[in-house]
């Protein structure tokens, strides 16, 4: 459900399909990851390495409790941001 309600604001903030799915799956796959080799404190902040540590059930960096908290907070601020763009967007009924 994270993922879908972070993958549908990408989509409503970058209209063109290909550059969306692009934005959505080069940063959480490989640059998260890469970030996390170089600093292990990116698996306590970013996004996308926090819902790898829930869909795992906690990770030895990151606490169950404290990925699903974060995440929560995550995809609530992912469908804020999308329900304001999706409601200021120019549509003629």
């Amino acid at each position: 459900v994270l993922y879908g309600a972070i993958g549908t604001t990408v989509g409503l903030l970058i209209r063109s399909t290909p550059l969306a799915l692009a934005a959505a799956l080069v940063w959480p796959l490989p640059v998260e990851h890469i970030i996390n080799l170089a600093w292990n404190g990116a698996s306590h902040w970013f996004p996308g390495l926090l819902l790898d540590a829930v869909a795992a059930g906690g990770t030895t960096l990151v606490s169950y409790e404290r990925a699903l908290l974060l995440g929560v907070a995550y995809g609530a601020a992912a469908l804020l941001i999308g329900a304001v763009t999706f409601l200021r967007r120019d549509v003629v009924e």
